[in-house]
């Protein structure tokens, strides 16, 4: 028989507030799979041809998220003390995805968040410049990047994949990528951490336990680390098909399989007419200003990553892509300080600079040592690690981790379910297994450490492990 429940207004609004958080997010989650409201589903597997339609709250968002008098809905209720009922929540349908207890940037320290003034910035928003997105107010970089020259040929920079007689393009589209996932953070085995310092959750919790909650963290930035020890072939022929062929436990993970003899291209993936081949240089100056000892030996660092090191850019980094070595040329750059750059303007004459590139090599690398290390006993300092290595504080170690790859050997590349890649990506297969119940345990696979990775395995699928 009907029950009627009472509400205060507290719970009203709170309640009202979760329903307005929920249609926001199948709205948006909506547009992010690029879905239309003119255009109807396509029918997957419907009976008889029968036409789809969207549910009303994403056709009707706007209507459907005011809640007003006569919107239907379904009540997730549970007994109170006193024998009645309270509502715990408000769905648009009865199977509806929840929120989660807490938001993402609920668990976002407050110093992590978006700076509001001049106090709240960051040593990168001092060091590179900020705007203040909703008031007036801006602070101007200090650092500047100048222009992009390469230094390698045409010919020898460049691999072209269109006008060639290819019967699997004749259209000349190009390499049609392999399927680029979106980030999911509602996989909170991922992105949810321990503690407010960010360690990886345990394995074979509960996914509630594993769920955003109130004491937990936040993984940290998203890293994609160099894809260390590849096939010397790797890229070699990238227009040839050898994504179901192992070599050594690597497949050809960056171009989508065909499927039937046919290219796959689809508003999934990406196709492209060319790339810049490995090895190609380029060069470029970059100019500073005012910067303290600290912010200079921090940009300095950076640019004298160890031997095997690399630095990522651009797009594709998941598939292996925008691996950048970046070295100083100390016979071509120059640190001056301000006491020097106040005599230089005091005198009507140029200093006469050293003309042997030795020694103005060996003046810059001089000058490059004291800030060096006064940016790394700074952090030493400021995360109590005096007695420690600069490189064991925890996120230069991830850091260093992540630009260097890994030297076991294992492959990287997204969660599967099978060793080799399929046509259609289909990676949720393997977030859908390690959430699969068997005997009242779930696998559930927590994203490791970067620095305690060991790789991630391979689930409902055949062949040794791999790195997701």
């Amino acid at each position: 028989r009907p029950v009627t429940v009472s509400l205060s207004d507290g719970e009203w609004e709170g309640l009202r507030r979760q329903w307005r958080e929920l249609i926001d997010n199948y709205r948006k989650t909506h547009e992010d799979a690029g879905g239309k409201l003119d255009t109807p589903p396509k029918p997957q597997n419907s009976r008889h041809g029968a036409l789809l339609e969207w549910s009303r709250h994403i056709e009707r968002a706007k209507e459907v998220w005011k809640l007003s008098e006569g919107t239907l809905c379904h009540a997730e209720v549970e007994r109170s003390p006193n024998g009645g009922f309270r509502v715990v929540a408000l769905y648009p349908v009865m199977i509806s995805r929840k929120l989660f207890e807490v938001s993402p940037a609920e668990l976002l320290d407050r110093t992590l968040h978006p700076p509001a003034k001049l106090s709240e910035l960051s040593p990168a928003d001092r060091l590179f410049g900020w705007v203040n997105q909703k008031r007036k107010g801006a602070w101007r970089g200090l650092v500047r990047i100048g222009a992009v020259s390469c230094q390698t040929s045409p010919q020898d920079a460049i691999e072209s994949f269109v006008g060639e007689d290819d019967p699997y393009d004749p259209d000349g589209c190009g390499l049609p990528l392999a399927i680029l996932s979106t980030p999911k953070p509602q996989q909170a085995r991922f992105y949810v951490a321990r503690s407010p310092q960010g360690e990886s959750q345990y394995d074979g919790i509960s996914k509630e336990q594993a769920a955003y909650r109130a004491g937990k963290g936040l993984r940290g930035r998203k890293v994609y680390p160099h894809h260390r020890n590849l096939p010397e072939e790797y890229w070699d022929d990238p227009k040839e098909d050898r994504t179901q062929h192992s070599n050594n436990g690597h497949y050809q993970a960056y171009r989508r399989p065909r499927k039937e003899g046919e290219e796959q291209r689809d508003n999934q993936n990406r196709s492209m007419h060319g790339w810049v081949k490995p090895g190609t240089r380029f060069t470029f100056e970059i100019a500073f200003m005012n910067l303290s000892g600290v912010e200079l030996g921090a940009l300095l660092w950076l640019l004298q990553l160890p031997e095997g090191h690399f630095h990522r850019l651009g797009g594709g980094k998941p598939l292996g892509f925008g691996s950048v070595r970046l070295e100083l040329v100390p016979e071509a750059s120059m640190i001056r300080s301000g006491k020097e750059m106040w005599e230089r303007f005091r005198s009507l004459d140029e200093p006469a600079p050293a003309n042997d590139p030795g020694q103005r090599a060996q003046m810059f690398l001089h000058r490059t040592k004291d800030p060096v290390e006064a940016f790394k006993e700074a952090l030493c300092r400021a995360y109590g690690k005096d007695a420690e290595p600069f490189e064991k504080i925890p996120f230069i170690s991830a850091f260093l981790q992540g630009t260097k790859g890994f030297d076991d050997g294992l492959p990287i590349h997204y969660p599967r379910s099978t060793p080799q890649p399929h046509s259609e990506g289909k990676s949720f297969e393997w977030f859908v297994a390690n959430e699969r119940s068997q005997k009242g345990a779930v696998p559930g696979y927590a994203l490791p450490d970067l620095t305690e990775e060991i790789g991630l395995p391979i689930l409902h699928g055949k062949g040794g492990g791999g790195r997701g």
